[in-house]
C-alpha cells in the first residue's frame, strides 16, 4: 500500500464516517484506489490543496514520490499558485472549475460539486449528488413549488475583494448596490459589516499576494469600501434553504474562466440562474433555458423576472430538472465522479515513474 501526505493551504478534513471511510470524498477516492496516509517525509504521494510555501518544503526524501498541486481556488483569488515558479515546484498541476483539458503535466477537471449547508465551513461537509437528491422534494422544479417561494432573487457570496484585476467580483458588487430594495436578497459576509473588517479583509488579501510575490492592485484591493447594501440579510445558516425558497438566483461567478458550486446549487434547488460567468458550451453545459444572460441595468432585470410569462418558466424548470437527472451532470459534475477520475490519472503517471 502506498502512502500519501495531503497539506497545503486549504484545510483537510481527516475524520471518518460510522462506514470508516473518509468523510472527505478525495481522500476516500485515494483510500480505496490503496493509499494510506502517511507522513511527508517518506510519502510516496505528496499532494498540496492549494500551494503553501511551509508544506512544500516537507516534499518527500523519495525521488519517485509525485508531488501534485490541486488548485481549488481561481487566479483571482491566489494569483501566486498560477506562476511558473511555484508550477515548476510539483510533477502535476490539477486545476478545478474549468473545461476538462490535459496538456504535458497540467490537468484542468470540472468542478468538484457537493452540496453544502454553509459555504464558510466546506470541510465539514460532503453530500454528494445521490444523496441530496434523494433529500430533495419530489415537486421542487414544479411551477407549483416555484410559485410557493417567497425570495424573488436571491445572491449568496461573499463581499470579497481580489489582488488581481482579472475578477468578477466588482460586478457582483454592482448589482449589489443597484438593484432596488426588497427586489433582490443579499446573504453572505462582508456586505455590511463595519470598516475595521473590510479593511482587514482588504489588507489581508494584499499581504498573502505579496507573501506569495505577486503585487497586488490597488484599484482592486479597495473594491467598494464604503459601500451599503441595503437588501442585505445576513450570513446563511443554510444556503441549501435559502435557494429552494428563491424563484431565481443571482450568480456572479469569482472569475470570467471558472465555474463554480455557485450555478449547481440553483440548479439542484429549482432557482433560475441569473448567470454572470465563462461561456457554459466549453464546459459541455448547453445554455439554452438553463440560465439567463442579463446585459441590462438591474431595474431591467427586476421587470424581466416579475414578468415572466408562466410557459418559459415551466419550459427553464423542466430544463434544469433533466439537466440535474442526467446522467451526463453525475458522471461529469457529481464530486465522487470526478475525484475517482482524478485519482485514476495520478495512479497511472505513478505507475510510469
Amino acid at each position: 500500500m502506498k502512502e500519501l501526505f495531503i497539506s497545503g493551504s486549504t484545510p483537510v478534513d481527516y475524520t471518518l464516517n460510522l462506514s470508516g471511510d473518509f468523510n472527505n470524498l478525495f481522500l476516500k477516492a485515494l483510500s480505496q484506489a490503496g493509499y494510506k496516509v502517511g507522513s511527508a517525509a517518506t510519502a510516496d504521494l505528496f499532494i498540496n490543496i492549494n500551494h503553501n510555501k511551509k508544506s512544500i518544503r516537507k516534499t518527500p526524501r523519495n525521488q519517485k514520490a509525485l508531488k501534485v498541486l490541486f488548485r481549488t481556488e481561481p487566479i483571482s483569488v491566489f494569483p501566486a499558485q498560477y506562476t511558473v515558479r511555484v508550477e515548476n515546484l510539483y510533477d502535476l498541476v490539477i486545476t478545478t472549475g474549468r473545461p476538462k483539458r490535459k496538456f504535458g503535466k497540467f490537468l484542468d477537471i470540472h468542478h468538484p460539486y457537493r452540496t453544502l449547508r454553509n459555504p464558510n465551513f466546506p470541510e465539514l461537509e460532503t453530500t454528494d449528488l445521490n444523496n441530496q437528491q434523494s433529500k430533495n422534494e419530489d415537486d421542487i422544479h414544479t411551477f407549483a413549488h416555484w410559485k410557493r417561494r417567497e425570495i424573488l432573487l436571491s445572491l449568496i457570496a461573499a463581499d470579497k475583494v481580489s489582488s488581481q484585476k482579472e475578477n468578477l467580483y466588482e460586478l457582483r458588487r454592482k448589482l449589489a448596490s443597484d438593484s432596488i430594495e426588497n427586489e433582490l436578497e443579499i446573504y453572505g459576509t462582508l456586505w455590511n459589516e463595519s470598516y475595521l473588517r473590510k479593511i482587514r479583509h482588504r489588507v489581508g488579501v494584499g499581504l498573502h499576494a505579496l507573501r506569495y510575490g505577486t503585487l497586488p492592485s490597488l484599484r482592486s484591493l479597495y473594491g467598494g469600501l464604503h459601500r451599503s447594501y441595503p437588501n442585505y440579510k445576513g450570513a446563511p445558516q443554510d444556503k441549501q434553504e435559502i435557494v429552494r425558497n428563491s424563484k431565481f438566483s443571482l450568480i456572479v461567478e469569482n472569475s470570467s474562466t471558472y465555474v463554480s458550486e455557485k450555478l449547481f446549487d440553483a440548479f439542484i434547488g429549482g432557482s433560475i440562474p441569473i448567470y454572470f460567468g465563462p461561456e457554459l458550451s466549453k464546459f459541455g453545459i448547453p445554455e439554452k433555458n438553463l440560465v439567463i444572460r442579463h446585459l441590462g441595468s438591474s431595474s431591467e432585470l427586476t421587470t424581466r423576472l416579475s414578468t415572466m410569462s408562466e410557459s418559459e418558466i415551466l419550459m427553464r424548470l423542466d430544463t434544469i430538472k433533466q439537466f440535474v437527472e442526467s446522467e451526463y451532470f453525475f458522471k461529469e459534475w457529481d464530486a465522487q465522479s470526478v475525484f475517482l477520475e482524478v485519482v485514476s490519472e495520478i495512479t497511472e503517471i505513478q505507475e510510469q515513474r
